[in-house]
């Protein structure tokens, strides 16, 4: 017993000593923390002024919530140590009294071992002379047959067993209360046990306390070192952007700069007109002012009624093919207007001759009916501005024609809906299930040289729930629409009011895939069929450097059709791309799948062949440029493409893209001019080549043209 105590003594010191060594390592963990925010703080304080005060100020303010953050933590944690260290006092100290009275206890127990053994050793004594006075007693008895002189000492023999007897009785009395003392120990023995085990048990409660203590602790400190680094990768981004802000300003005020020289000379061209203009009339005045008069007026009818005309029609910003503008998309259109003067009626006609510079791909085409009638229907989704009244009532007007032939379409669609109520009543209708996938699954490659006008029910309902991945919709397809020709001529608010579509994209994408089966003649990029929304947003948006718009994407549904008609305006608005490098990172990648007509596996195949090999850049994934800019001994800084939308697209396509942006993107500072020479020298190897082919490829197709 005393062996255990003793061990579990030297256990409970040496808990103490390894917790005092780790306070004291969570201490100088501490102070290094603290030195650290001193110099982050330092650094902030003494940063260059003219990289913008606000985004250092925020830094700061960032920097002193976490050292505050740390301060409270380090405080919590002295605050615990000393708790920790009182009760282990305590404790060791009620083990000292406990080890004391356990003491005691024994010595009590060894005397009465020893008082108890006299007594057995009475006892037997006794018993024995019993024995001895119970065969006298015999002999005595036999005597008193034989002779009566023996009576006197009979008597006293009699009174000495008695007294023994009465010893006897007494000694069995010591006995039980030796028995009830031994009964006392042992419960006093097992309370101590009680008392070892559950200060063994707060012993251990204790260490688990402070392990967990000092878990919870690192895992803080490692997460204040992880916002750390954010902060200082959203700082690096924020200059980023600041210095492309700037560059974007230089080029702005360059640009005001010719602007305003052409003003001028304008101005001054105007004011000779004028001064011309005046000296005309004053001739006019003096020769004839009457017949003037009424010409004028009839000038002036002419070009009210022409403002009117004009009212009525609507003007849209033209779009090309590809649905989006290229990054040239600020610079100015010089536009020439024309007035002709018809002999018969004073009306005058409006020429507007734009000058916007041509494209160099083949996407020109690539909207046909299908891309007209896609921009009619997002500009009729698009929130109006505000406009005069007269516009406004005159849309008004167009919108009632266009409600009337809706319900003329309406009443045609339930006509034919109810010619084929025999043939739909006898096939059985079901939304998409694990039993009935691979039903629907046969009813799509039966379905395949199939015009849409002979679809049914259950076709159609198999081509919305597994062709488009839209099973939120089948139960208002399965309940309004009746047969293929029914969905041909819906209009868009009969199909969003049938199939209770609300989401923009998921209307555009039902609206492409309907007018790609109204004319499959006209389709010009059939392989987008194959990159649905799961490719799109798993596969094409990590290759771009751009996973953090995977959920946007994917619950937005956009496939490959999709894709070919996103504009700037589009992603800013409905996926949430705000910033204009990842609207062009985009744009410019689906330009990419334009040139190769979306065919995936003519991508894979180009990707392959340059695995290894430092050509056809502008099929480089984000990852293939993060390898490119190790085997340049660049390393350091290929983390800072993660998530940046940069890919091999862009860096061909973009003309403005040169070395100096890839450097900024980079993080690489302008002090560090000789790793700037390093990295122009290494991306002219792999960028000119690329847009030399690109500049041939696009000669050829213009030639062919």
């Amino acid at each position: 017993m005393v062996d255990d105590n003793r061990q579990l003594a030297s256990h409970i010191d040496q808990t103490i000593q390894t917790a005092n060594q780790e306070v004291s390592m969570l201490r100088t963990e501490l102070s290094s923390t603290n030195s650290r925010l001193k110099q982050m703080n330092i650094q902030d304080t003494m940063g260059k002024v003219d990289k913008g005060t606000q985004v250092e100020r925020l830094f700061g303010a960032i920097s002193k919530r976490a050292q505050e953050t740390c301060n409270k933590d380090v405080d919590e944690l002295r605050a615990t140590i000393q708790t920790l260290t009182r009760g282990n006092k305590q404790l060791v100290e009620d083990y000292r009294h406990l080890l004391e009275d356990h003491d005691r206890l024994k010595i009590s127990h060894e005397d009465l071992k020893r008082t108890n053994e006299s007594l057995k050793h009475e006892i037997i004594r006794l018993e024995e002379q019993l024995h001895k006075m119970a065969t006298g007693s015999d002999g005595l008895a036999q005597a008193e047959a034989v002779t009566v002189n023996f009576k006197s000492s009979y008597g006293e023999i009699k009174l000495e067993l008695i007294q023994a007897r009465q010893e006897l009785i007494r000694a069995k009395e010591v006995l039980q209360d030796l028995k009830s003392d031994r009964k006392r120990l042992k419960g006093e023995k097992l309370e101590l046990l009680s008392q070892m085990k559950q200060l063994y048990t707060t012993l251990e409660e204790k260490e688990t306390e402070l392990r967990d203590f000092i878990l919870t602790y690192e895992q803080r400190v490692k997460e204040s070192d992880e916002m750390f680094k954010q902060f200082a990768k959203e700082k690096e981004h924020v200059e980023r952007d600041k210095w492309e802000i700037i560059n974007k300003a230089k080029d702005a005020a360059e640009r005001a700069l010719f602007f305003k020289s052409q003003l001028d000379t304008k101005e001054q061209s105007i004011k000779e007109l004028e001064a011309e203009l005046k000296e005309t009339k004053e001739q006019l005045d003096s020769s004839n002012s009457a017949p003037l008069s009424s010409s004028t007026a009839a000038a002036s009818d002419g070009n009210v009624n022409n403002d009117d005309d004009a009212d009525d029609d609507e003007v849209f910003p033209s779009v090309d093919g590809s649905g989006f503008s290229t990054m040239e998309e600020s610079s100015v259109l010089n536009c020439v207007f024309t007035q002709e003067q018809e002999n018969d009626v004073g009306h005058c006609g409006i020429q507007i001759i734009s000058c916007s510079p041509t494209s160099t791909t083949d996407s020109i085409e690539a909207g046909g009916t299908m891309f007209k009638w896609f921009t009619q229907s997002s500009d009729l989704e698009l929130p109006l501005e505000s406009k005069p009244s007269k516009k406004k009532k005159k849309s008004f007007g167009s919108l009632s024609r266009v409600f009337s032939r809706n319900r003329m379409r309406r009443s045609v669609a339930l006509s034919h809906a109810e010619s084929y109520i025999s043939d739909e009543s006898s096939q059985k209708l079901c939304l998409l299930s694990q039993d009935n996938y691979q039903e629907k699954l046969a009813t799509i490659e039966k379905m395949v040289n199939m015009p849409m006008q002979e679809w049914r029910a259950p076709q159609v309902l198999a081509w919305l729930e597994i062709t488009l991945a839209m099973p939120m919709y089948a139960h208002n397809c399965l309940t309004n629409v009746k047969s293929g020709k029914v969905v041909l001529d819906l209009s868009d608010n009969e199909l969003s009011a049938a199939l209770g579509v609300i989401n923009p994209m998921h209307r555009r994408k039902l609206r492409l895939a309907i007018e790609q089966h109204r004319n499959l003649h006209e389709i010009k990029y059939i392989k987008a069929g194959e990159m649905d929304s799961t490719w799109i947003a798993h596969r094409f948006l990590p290759d771009l450097g751009l996973p953090q718009y995977t959920d946007v994407f994917e619950e937005q549904l956009c496939d490959g059709h999709v894709l070919n008609t996103l504009t700037r305006r589009d992603l800013e608005k409905h996926f949430s791309v705000h910033r204009k490098f990842y609207q062009s990172s985009i744009l410019h990648a689906v330009e990419l799948l334009r040139r190769i007509e979306f065919n995936k596996e003519k991508l894979y195949q180009r990707r392959n062949l340059c695995e290894s090999k430092d050509t056809d850049l502008i099929v480089w994934t984000n990852e293939r440029l993060m390898k490119w800019i190790r085997s340049i001994d660049l390393g350091e800084y290929s983390e800072n493409l993660t998530e940046g939308g940069l890919h091999g697209a862009v860096m061909v396509l973009e003309p403005s893209f040169n070395a100096d942006t890839l450097a900024s993107i980079l993080g690489i500072p302008p002090s560090k001019s000789y790793l700037r020479r390093h990295l122009t020298t290494e991306l002219d190897n792999i960028l000119k080549p690329a847009r030399t082919c690109l500049d041939s490829v696009d000669g050829s197709r213009s030639e062919e043209r």
